[in-house]
């Protein structure tokens, strides 16, 4: 549909370009979990998110948090740890 400019927030960055954000959840996602209808549900919910939508935040949380081996050995998501810090993030 369209998007009703006024009801969302707009921001202005140094080149003076007007962009928004949006992010697209599945409708049903939002049936399950009326939380995630607006971005207050995604505020500190990293576990959360990552069972909703079966990714973490970072491949090192994924790593850490949800890998029943933290990586070590190759699954559906991760063929293993990260290789640096930038990796990790």
């Amino acid at each position: 549909g369209m998007h009703d400019f006024e009801s969302e927030q707009i921001e202005r960055n140094i080149n003076s370009m007007i962009g928004y954000v949006s992010w697209f959840v599945p409708s049903h996602a939002v049936e399950d979990d009326e939380t995630l209808g607006t971005y207050h549900g995604y505020v500190n919910e990293n576990e959360k998110l990552a069972k909703t939508f079966k990714k973490p935040t970072t491949w090192g949380d994924y790593c850490k948090e949800f890998s029943v081996t933290n990586c070590t050995e190759e699954d559906d998501f991760a063929t293993g740890l990260p290789y640096n810090e930038e990796e990790n993030d």
